[in-house]
């Protein structure tokens, strides 16, 4: 295990390996976080984020994620964005979550120069119905979003944003893994996914999904509530999906596990 503080806020977390004994405590820099979180090199890489409850819950009182957030999730959130490509993320958790833009977190910009990544974090919005609020197609941050819609979303979305940001399946629903190749085609290989769990139990099932970033923190939420792969179905079989510890990172105030699981690929 090795303890440290967080980049900039007094998050102090301890980080367990699987098989790895001992402790070694001191306080370190942005480099930790890069080496835990760097995605892999010269490789198309699929990562997942989500946050929940101990008993699964994805939102807090008020439906959203944010209820759940706190400074320790805060600094695994802005690793993760600040060493991707592109971010992910579905209309409905657009429209719920009021996205309106991406930026680089401040404390990533340099780490992103000195790798080499782009200046800027592109965002693709997942919406087969097209049905997009103004803020997000037009933001005020970042760089205009690419769409993945349907040739109906497409045809909604006409003269609301440039043609050169749609990206249109030609099926009823927009296929994730043909959101992906897309993506890998435009040269963003270090793709994020942010939800909701409707589009990461697509992804899963689609085999898309190199490894989740889960983050877990101390608090209950009673009652019915969506998981991070809940689809929204009524049911049926779902084959199970299994994952390896890569590391642990737990924030002791307050409690907080931010782990990376990597899937296993069927053989």
């Amino acid at each position: 295990m090795t303890r440290w503080k967080g980049v900039g806020l007094m998050v102090v977390w301890r980080e367990v390996f699987p098989g790895h004994s001992g402790e070694v405590t001191g306080d370190v820099a942005l480099s930790v976080l890069e080496h835990r979180y760097v995605w892999p090199q010269d490789s198309v890489w699929v990562r997942a984020n989500m946050v929940s409850s101990i008993d699964g819950a994805i939102a807090g009182v008020d439906g959203l994620s944010g209820s759940l957030n706190n400074e320790a999730d805060g600094e695994v959130f802005a690793a993760l964005r600040g060493l991707c490509d592109v971010v992910v993320v579905a209309g409905g958790t657009v429209r719920t979550e009021g996205y309106e833009g991406i930026e680089v977190p401040a404390q990533w910009c340099g780490v992103r120069s000195r790798l080499g990544l782009p200046e800027h974090i592109q965002l693709v919005v997942v919406s087969g119905s097209g049905r997009l609020p103004e803020a997000v197609l037009s933001p005020g941050v970042g760089v205009p979003p690419l769409v993945a819609t349907t040739v109906v979303g497409a045809r909604r979305l006409a003269g609301r944003i440039d043609e050169r940001q749609l990206m249109v399946c030609a099926g009823e629903r927009v296929d994730v893994s043909w959101v992906v190749d897309q993506l890998v085609v435009r040269g963003m290989g270090r793709v994020l996914m942010e939800g909701g769990p409707s589009l990461l139990a697509q992804a899963f099932s689609a085999g898309v999904v190199d490894e989740l970033a889960l983050t877990t923190v101390g608090v209950l939420s009673p009652g019915a509530h969506r998981t991070i792969t809940d689809d929204g179905s009524d049911g049926g079989v779902h084959p199970l999906v299994g994952a390896q510890l890569v590391h642990q990172l737990v924030a002791t105030d307050p409690m907080t596990v931010a782990a990376l699981w990597r899937v296993i690929r069927e053989r």
